[in-house]
């Protein structure tokens, strides 16, 4: 009985983390389109009067939508029991580093400590770890790093991101 209730526990922790992350994407998928369907009746409203103002305005819906895609794609990735691995988390955060490379480029590599690719944290934590590690990317990209090296390792309980930056 004892070791059944544990079970179940687990089940709806896991379904309950699933369940609050579902949420978060309904709430910016809500979001992102109330702002893209106001920008876009703003933008056709100038579009007769002031077509520089409206082609702004369709900039903005562009970026808005374009940042909702790429936040779905994650959101609904992380979410996936395909990807409930670290080793799956870590070729997504390579998959990122070389679209940020060529989109920018620059040149940013990657070493992963091997106790790291065997840890086990929850769908949360990876998914919370691949966004910090999405936001350093456009932050190094920002900050025009042509050369970086990210060391990632793992010195119980904290996970270390390095960067070893050079202009």
């Amino acid at each position: 009985y004892w070791i059944d209730r544990e079970r179940m526990k687990r089940k709806e922790s896991i379904h309950n983390m699933r369940s609050d992350i579902a949420g978060n994407l309904h709430q910016d998928i809500n979001t992102a389109l109330n702002n893209i369907n106001i920008l876009s009746e703003i933008a056709r409203i100038k579009a007769i009067k002031d077509p520089d103002k409206s082609i702004e305005y369709l900039e903005q819906i562009h970026t808005k939508s374009e940042n909702m895609i790429i936040a779905m794609d994650d959101m609904l990735w992380s979410i996936d029991p395909a990807n409930d691995s670290m080793q799956k988390t870590i070729d997504r955060m390579r998959e990122n580093l070389d679209a940020v490379n060529n989109r920018e480029g620059i040149h940013i590599t990657m070493e992963v400590d091997q106790p790291v690719i065997a840890l086990e944290l929850n769908m949360r934590a990876r998914y919370d770890v691949f966004l910090l590690f999405r936001e350093a990317l456009k932050s190094l990209a920002k900050a025009c790093a042509v050369n970086c090296q990210i060391q990632v390792s793992f010195n119980r309980p904290n996970l270390i991101f390095t960067f070893d930056i050079q202009n």
